[in-house]
């Protein structure tokens, strides 16, 4: 596989996820420092734990890998980036979703509009990726482990916004000792496709 290094997006649209992600990892790492006793306190402290577990998930994991794509993407496909324009709305809409989603779970307030907020972005990323992607003419094995992750963030984001929707009964038996797990599954699952999208990658 060749990679189309000239269709790169400009590097302001990965870097401010990118960089973001490493501040929100410092805010992160501080955080749990500071709050230690929160994890040892049955019921582990969900004011405390929930807005963490998001910042860690959402804040900086999710936050690079989207990041990451953008610049991925266009690489692998040898083509243009859909919509830079697309990109940089969907780090702005996704940074302020994750703020409200953060603030609502640390205060114990309803965390729709949040999570609303964050799956519209994410449709976004979706949307600019695969549009990316269309029309290829030979998709690459690394492309499929870009789409395998993009199924996984989609059910991800279905599991998570059933939990905020107050629908979480549906996939979870509305227990959260059964949604937590879950959740965490399926983003580890995420991520293991990213990062064999990464090796891939650096092999060819």
């Amino acid at each position: 596989m060749r990679l189309a290094t000239d269709k790169s997006p400009k590097l302001t649209v990965p870097y401010r996820y990118l960089f973001t992600g490493i501040g929100v990892l410092v805010i992160l790492s501080t955080a749990i420092v500071l709050k230690a006793e929160a994890f040892t306190v049955p019921p582990y402290g969900s004011t405390v734990l929930l807005p963490l577990t998001h910042l860690l998930t959402l804040g900086w994991i999710t936050m690079t890998i989207v990041g990451a794509m953008f610049q991925l993407v266009p690489v692998i496909t040898e083509k243009d980036l859909y919509s830079e324009t697309i990109a940089k709305m969907v780090f702005y809409i996704y940074l302020a979703g994750i703020a409200w989603l953060v603030y609502s779970f640390a205060v114990s307030k309803p965390s729709e509009i949040g999570a609303g907020i964050v799956s519209i972005a994410l449709i976004l990323f979706i949307i600019d990726s695969f549009m990316t992607m269309r029309g290829m003419k030979v998709a690459d094995l690394a492309v499929w482990y870009v789409v395998a992750g993009m199924c996984f963030l989609c059910l991800t984001l279905l599991t998570g916004s059933f939990a905020a929707y107050g629908m979480d009964h549906i996939v979870t038996c509305n227990s959260f000792d059964h949604y937590y797990p879950l959740k965490i599954k399926q983003a580890v699952a995420l991520r293991f496709m990213q990062l064999i999208q990464i090796i891939l990658v650096n092999r060819q």
